[in-house]
């Protein structure tokens, strides 16, 4: 039992957290899997949790830089 709740809650956070999440900041699911590792091999656990926010500051920034 322990291995199925397990498995289902590594299946939901690696497929559809970053779907969920990625589209709420604008990011594909895959570049939202990158961010977030790479947040984690740069900062731990504080850069996982700021990932996304700095990554959508980020995407805005440059949206509007390029597309004036």
């Amino acid at each position: 039992v322990a291995i199925v709740f397990l498995l289902i809650g590594a299946s939901f956070d690696t497929f559809v957290v970053p779907q969920v999440v990625g589209e709420s900041v604008g990011l594909s699911p895959v570049l939202a899997i990158f961010v977030v590792m790479a947040g984690q091999a740069l900062f731990g656990l504080p850069g996982m949790v700021l990932a996304f926010p700095i990554s959508g500051a980020l995407k805005v920034i440059l949206d509007r830089i390029l597309n004036v």
